[in-house]
Formats: C-alpha cells, sequence, structure tokens
C-alpha cells in the first residue's frame, strides 16, 4: 500500500502550518497605555506609549479606535490611525491622537474618557525568507482623566 500524492501534499501543509504557527507563537503583543490625555469641548487628544515586551522588532500600522466619555460611557467618536510606528525589541514608541468628537459630551463635568480600540501591526521576523509579517490585531481597553477644558 502506498502514500498516495493527497496524503504526501496534506503532510507539506501541515507541515508548513506548523512552521509558520511556531513562528507567530514566539511573537508578543504590544502594550498601550495613556501617557497624558487631554479634552476640550469638542476633541480630546491622547498620547500612548506603546511597548513592545518581545525580543523582536514591530511596526504598528493601524490603530482602530471608539471613545467613550462620562461615567455611562457614551460614545462621543471613531475612528482610525494609519502609519507606521518601529517598536524596538524590548522598546517604547509614542503616538498622540488628536480625536475630534462625532457627538457632544453629555456629562459636562467628567474629564473621564474611555479609549477601546485595536492595534494592527507587523512583526520583523527574519524568520526563513519572510522579512515582517503581518500578524493581525492586539485589542485594548483604557480608561484616563483628561487634563484641560471640562464643559
Amino acid at each position: 500500500m502506498g502514500i498516495s500524492t493527497r496524503t504526501v501534499a496534506g503532510l507539506v501543509m501541515l507541515t508548513a502550518g506548523s512552521l509558520l504557527t511556531g513562528c507567530v507563537a514566539n511573537s508578543s503583543n504590544p502594550t498601550v497605555a495613556v501617557r497624558r490625555a487631554s479634552m476640550t469641548d469638542d476633541a480630546a487628544s491622547i498620547a500612548l506609549t506603546l511597548g513592545n515586551p518581545g525580543g523582536r522588532r514591530l511596526t504598528i500600522n493601524r490603530v482602530d479606535y471608539e471613545l467613550s466619555h462620562g461615567e455611562m460611557a457614551l460614545p462621543v467618536a471613531s475612528g482610525y490611525w494609519t502609519g507606521d510606528v518601529d517598536l524596538p525589541a524590548g522598546g517604547e514608541a509614542e503616538l498622540t491622537l488628536d480625536i475630534k468628537f462625532d457627538e457632544p459630551p453629555l456629562e459636562p463635568d467628567s474629564t473621564l474618557l474611555h479609549l477601546s480600540g485595536v492595534l494592527g501591526h507587523k512583526d520583523h521576523t527574519g524568520f526563513l525568507w519572510l522579512k515582517s509579517m503581518d500578524l493581525g490585531e492586539t485589542a485594548f481597553k483604557l480608561d484616563v482623566q483628561a487634563e484641560g477644558e471640562s464643559r
């Protein structure tokens, strides 16, 4: 009884998938923290510290976000940022999001902001023939007291 071509092709695909899965498993997810935040009646500026706890360089290339306001956490804005922020292995970088409100905040005395979203990132693996691998997304959720004017 011989091995069929279909069986050999399946084994090759399984081996290739295992190699790539091993590569992704060695990658780390970036971290997100608020460095500072300020707000006015119609906008917020949030400086983020992006961290890379892993051993390979990452590039953040997209941030999808939703911003909510006050104790009731009612949404006031959503959007995205695209570009390239280099995160060295074991290092940090800063990214500031300037967000114009889509809706006016309903709690005039509150400076509480809730930022949630997803970071899109690439891992610069150096694994086999790959210069980088688009790893997908890392979710985050942050609460912060903003400085500046309250409504």
